[in-house]
């Protein structure tokens, strides 16, 4: 039997003898402090259960939110389509109502703001009798490579032309027009190509450039002015 006289023994005996060592262990440690290891393991145990449930959670609720944000920008992009189609539609019909009173008006009008009489409407690329001599300039300039194209396009696509006479001079004259909601400096900038263009081929005429408009804007009248475009605005289209 070996004797234990220090508390070296006591310990060497503890670190050598397994049985012992947990004899003197329950002998020190309460039955309650023994139980905390697996108390401890059972806690952890649990908490990583209910971590992994949470985390399970999370990842669902993620890919909700990720499905709904996605059904919101799929009705926000439907809708905006929507909106767009709608205000495409309005500026369609204002647009038409715009040039549905100019062409009932622009024969008074130009008498008004360009002092000319005896206005008449050019239909360009067409040959009836107010647009016979006009059309048959601007083909022929065409053909002969005096106008592109696109500068051919260019008045063609112009929205309309009235031609008449001066009141005071009793020069011929055409008045070049581009009707417009909203101005715009594409507005002026188109007005004023297609005037030069006209210019070129009826030297002999006076060429006026006019905007017809509803929603006033003082930035690009002003501009307007500077180039010498006539400017007519219209009311009654909303």
């Amino acid at each position: 039997m070996t004797t234990l006289n220090t508390t070296d023994d006591l310990l060497r005996a503890a670190r050598e003898n397994q049985e012992f060592r947990e004899a003197f262990r329950r002998e020190l440690l309460t039955e309650e402090l023994l139980s905390i290891p697996r108390r401890f393991d059972r806690h952890a145990e649990f908490t990583n259960n209910r971590v992994d449930a949470l985390i399970e959670s999370v990842a669902t609720l993620t890919t909700s939110v990720t499905a709904l944000t996605e059904e919101i920008a799929t009705l926000t992009k439907n809708t905006n389509e929507r909106f767009d189609r709608v205000g495409n539609d309005i500026g369609e019909l204002k647009g038409i109502g715009l040039e549905s009173k100019l062409y009932n008006r622009a024969i008074a009008l130009m008498a008004t703001h360009l002092r000319m009489h005896e206005g008449r409407i050019v239909r360009v690329a067409e040959a009836d009798d107010n647009s016979r001599e006009f059309n048959r300039v601007i083909l022929s300039a065409l053909k002969s490579g005096r106008i592109t194209q696109d500068q051919y396009t260019r008045i063609l696509d112009t929205d309309m032309v009235v031609s008449g006479t001066e009141i005071e001079s009793g020069n011929p004259i055409y008045a070049v027009i581009e009707a417009s909601y909203s101005l715009s400096g594409d507005d002026i900038s188109k007005v004023c190509a297609t005037t030069t263009l006209v210019r070129r081929l009826f030297p002999e005429t006076v060429v006026k450039p006019v905007l017809y408009f509803v929603t006033p804007n003082a930035r690009l009248e002003g501009e307007a002015a500077d180039q010498e475009v006539t400017l007519v605005r219209t009311t009654g289209i909303r």
